[in-house]
């Protein structure tokens, strides 16, 4: 095993074993949106382009600045980021349970390694300020078995009271280190 250890972003998204580019998917859908917006303000009056399309792109970065703010945040303070060994297993758009209503799903990148499951946002809210939230495996109080599904998220418990839902490929990455 190394003990290297990494903590820019790009380095620790640099060898994915897989999942889905969730960034390349969120830009497309945003280009495509912002030129079809764009079109059709020309087309109906070339003044009110100049309020449509800032907004077609203003209006996705308030939402993102709002989860980031209501539901990242907060596991950014408790959980904040720690280096992440070289040898992490690591998937792009990957879904996860925060608490009881904090649904992330298909945009978060994780790595598991022997220490931590490291949460890296997807890059829109990178932009307005989420950072990776690294939470050690000791916090952990309960991991569930896995699902009979494979499409299911394996269920946790974060300090006795933090319900908490991740794939099982890394939530067994846990459940290794504490047998």
């Amino acid at each position: 095993m190394s003990d290297e250890t990494v903590t820019s972003v790009r380095e620790r998204l640099r060898n994915p074993s897989g999942g889905m580019n969730t960034d390349v998917f969120l830009y497309v859908i945003l280009g495509v949106d912002f030129a079809i917006a764009g079109a059709i303000a020309l087309a109906l009056q070339p003044g009110v382009a100049l309020w449509i399309v800032p907004a077609v792109v203003g209006i996705p970065l308030a939402a993102f600045w709002l989860i980031t703010m209501i539901m990242w945040k907060p596991w950014e303070r408790r959980f904040p980021a720690m280096p992440q060994r070289t040898d992490a297993v690591v998937k792009l758009g990957q879904s996860v349970t925060l608490g009881r209503i904090g649904n992330m799903n298909n945009c978060i990148a994780l790595a598991a390694d022997a220490n931590y499951l490291h949460m890296i946002p997807f890059s829109m809210m990178r932009v307005v300020g989420a950072r990776v939230v690294s939470v050690p495996w000791d916090r952990f109080t309960e991991v569930g078995a896995a699902s009979k599904f494979k499409f299911m998220p394996t269920k946790g418990v974060i300090d006795g009271r933090i319900r908490f839902a991740a794939p099982e490929w890394a939530m067994g990455v846990g459940r290794a280190g504490r047998c």
